[in-house]
């Protein structure tokens, strides 16, 4: 059993489950979704089906950059990497 956390959702899946909601997640296409509901009000504009006809999850395209991430998919999104001094929080060195 595979459980992944992402931000308020929570999934457990079986190994073929798994490898399958992140071949789904992987085609996703952020920009072409972004463009199509480019009308709509909100910032969170690529839905994602679920096995239930009525339920989606919807996600902005930093959210679905972290999820692929989360996943292990490669994307073109760079985190930066941050140094000690980036945080805000008082650091000492042993």
């Amino acid at each position: 059993m595979y459980h992944v956390s992402f931000h308020t959702i929570y999934f457990e899946f079986n190994r073929k489950q798994l490898l399958q909601f992140r071949n789904h997640i992987a085609e996703i296409d952020a920009d072409m979704w972004e463009k199509s509901y480019s009308t709509i009000r909100g910032n969170r504009k690529i839905p994602v089906q679920t096995l239930h006809q009525s339920l989606y999850l919807i996600f902005n395209k930093e959210e679905l950059y972290e999820l692929k991430a989360l996943l292990e998919i490669k994307t073109h999104f760079k985190q930066k990497i941050i140094g000690s001094e980036d945080i805000d929080y008082p650091l000492i060195s042993n």
